[in-house]
């Protein structure tokens, strides 16, 4: 921050231009989890190297984040910084990581803040550089964005303010639990509901419902999120706890920055301890990325948390075009298939397919497969015609309030 505000004073003072690049390496934690932490610190340090050949004895290298790197180009024009960019990005593709016989390939995505005369803040500058790499990789791997007062940019330093409602909903207990039905597919309109996905929405200060696509997302990327993943433990425990109907069984979903946080597993053990519920009326849902993103504590909480009778599903599968060898290493009862999937088998013949082989997939291995999104009869029918065991969505039920269960 302290080399930003000498590039902002040297803007101000004798007009010259500089730009921040904001770097997000792809596939660190993939080689970090699977080849090791010495291959993961390797990977960082012949990363660090390549940007250091690029920057001039003016310009600053730093690594800001766990797999995000910052180079602040000194009295550079907008375009000789977008042509640093570019050569960076070239090399990065170019570039093979070799480990032990292996040669892993990363990628990246870049997005710039130009320092001007315009510019009175570092935390602006940090800020709108790494909103612009969020652009570029929502447009897709190895992208730059130099869009940096694009109407995109400003609307995503927006999201920033969420942050204190996001704080002050979780001080205030401002957040409540909904349960969506999870049903077998050949009895969908007959059979008493014992399985519910639970989901979790905000309150404003009006008393209205937030989705969880306002906030979610914000939580997830400015560390909030493990915070909503204990409220919401802490509440379903608190439940069951004084829930009569013992068979029903409770599907949680954890994020992965949770999930990789060393102290959940103690503190999930702990409420078994301390409520005296039994673990097999809770199921934890795991995105395929986020288990294959922290494959290593993935593993070991699955592993500790199966012993004690809980239940894991594997949540979104088929969208995160993860390696089926893992699958083969993830101790999961569910397999859940992506909802995209889902809506368009209809009319989609890959789609139909997908779903078709992802549930095969799923009972050689001898795991239960669950369809998300079911929205008609036609999409139901299909399913029992492939064989899919379970199915979630609005023509089996909409969530509704946990103390509304019947």
């Amino acid at each position: 921050e302290n080399e930003i505000l000498k590039s902002i004073d040297d803007a101000h003072s004798a007009e010259n231009t500089h730009t921040l690049l904001y770097i997000d390496l792809y596939n660190f934690s993939v080689i970090n989890d699977t080849c090791g932490h010495n291959a993961g610190d390797e990977l960082l340090c012949q990363f660090a190297r390549m940007l250091e050949k690029q920057a001039e004895p003016r310009d600053v290298v730093a690594r800001i984040g766990n797999d995000e790197f910052a180079l602040l180009l000194n009295q550079r024009t907008v375009e000789e910084s977008r042509e640093v960019a570019e050569q960076l990005l070239w090399q990065i593709k170019e570039f093979s990581f070799p480990w032990g016989e292996r040669r892993l390939k990363v990628g990246a995505s870049i997005g710039a803040k130009v320092i001007d005369r315009s510019t009175t803040s570092e935390i602006d500058v940090l800020v709108a550089a790494g909103t612009s790499c969020a652009t570029a990789k929502e447009s897709g791997r190895n992208r730059i964005n130099f869009n940096y007062r694009s109407v995109e940019v400003t609307k995503r330093q927006s999201v920033a303010e969420w942050i204190p409602i996001i704080t002050e909903a979780l001080e205030e207990d401002r957040f409540v639990l909904y349960c969506q039905p999870i049903v077998p597919v050949t009895e969908s309109r007959t059979s008493k509901v014992r399985h519910y996905e639970v989901l979790v929405r905000m309150v404003d200060r009006q008393g209205d419902i937030v989705p969880p696509g306002k906030f979610i997302p914000v939580a997830e990327h400015y560390g909030l999120i493990e915070d909503i993943d204990r409220w919401v433990l802490t509440r379903i425990f608190d439940h069951l706890q004084h829930d009569p109907d013992k068979e029903q069984r409770f599907a949680v979903n954890l994020s992965g920055n949770t999930i990789s946080d060393e102290g959940l597993k103690d503190f999930i053990i702990d409420k078994f301890q301390t409520t005296g519920v039994s673990p097999k009326r809770l199921q934890f849902e795991v995105t395929e990325t986020a288990a294959i993103r922290h494959f290593d504590r993935a593993m070991d909480f699955i592993n500790a948390l199966k012993d004690l009778g809980c239940y894991f599903s594997l949540d979104d599968f088929g969208s995160g075009l993860s390696s089926l060898g893992y699958l083969k290493e993830l101790p999961v009862d569910y397999l859940k298939i992506d909802g995209s999937f889902i809506r368009n088998m209809e009319l989609n013949e890959v789609d139909y397919s997908m779903v078709s082989t992802i549930n095969h997939l799923g009972h050689i291995m001898g795991i239960s497969t669950i369809a998300e999104c079911v929205e008609n009869n036609s999409q139901l029918s299909m399913l029992q015609e492939i064989g899919v065991d379970y199915a979630q969505g609005f023509l089996i039920a909409r969530p509704m309030p946990l103390e509304d269960l019947p």
